[in-house]
């Protein structure tokens, strides 16, 4: 299993524990390190963390976005932005222009939310955040490592396993930029950034 596939799943099995166990979510947080050695352990035996490297969870809410800027350089985003982009694909791209010009990265982990903004107006015309929605990016180092958990699904109960393991490996198609998903099936016309919708209609 490659190490990036292993990393997914890893994380995939967190963030959908931490959804459904309360208890796990508090452990998970109280020493997110050695739960994070622990699972990657029994997903991939053969797979360890470095010593020095710390594991930190940052955990969204109504009101709080995270932005994680990866240690390394990503690859290219592999398709333009539009108004059915994914989360995944729309934070994609600002990585990867952050890693392309070092005044776009200064002025994303400055203010995240105007970054997002601007990104979103390229998009559609006249889009803004909600006004207490807050935005931060962090970005990850040598020694530090970060694992953001999004909310969960309105009706996590009813969904199935394999669900649960897409949504929170992030592969859900319906959650996009341009698309507010209220449930697996629901679809609401607003402008979206995830799961977080936006104060202009489409």
């Amino acid at each position: 299993m490659s190490q990036e596939r292993t990393k997914r799943n890893v994380e995939a099995a967190l963030i959908r524990q931490a959804w459904i166990d309360e208890s796990f979510r508090e452990a998970l947080l109280k020493d997110s390190t050695a739960v994070y050695s622990e699972h990657l352990a029994e997903i991939d035996p053969e797979a360890k963390l470095p010593e020095d490297l710390e594991v930190r969870v940052v955990e969204e809410a109504d009101e709080k976005l995270y932005l994680v800027l990866p240690n390394a350089s990503p690859g290219a985003p592999e398709k333009p932005l539009d108004n059915r982009s994914t989360r995944e694909d729309f934070e994609a791209a600002i990585v990867w222009q952050a890693y392309q010009d070092d005044a776009f990265k200064h002025e994303l982990l400055r203010d995240p939310k105007s970054v997002f903004e601007s990104r979103l107006t390229a998009i559609k015309e006249g889009v803004s955040l909600p006004p207490d929605l807050e935005v931060e990016a962090v970005e990850e180092t040598d020694d530090v490592f970060y694992l953001r958990i999004p909310q969960p699904p309105a009706e996590i109960m009813e969904l199935s396993e394999e669900e649960l393991e897409a949504v929170a490996g992030g592969r859900e198609e319906a959650v996009s930029v341009g698309v507010a998903v209220g449930t697996a099936t629901q679809v609401t016309s607003v402008v979206v950034v995830g799961l977080v919708a936006v104060s202009h209609a489409i």
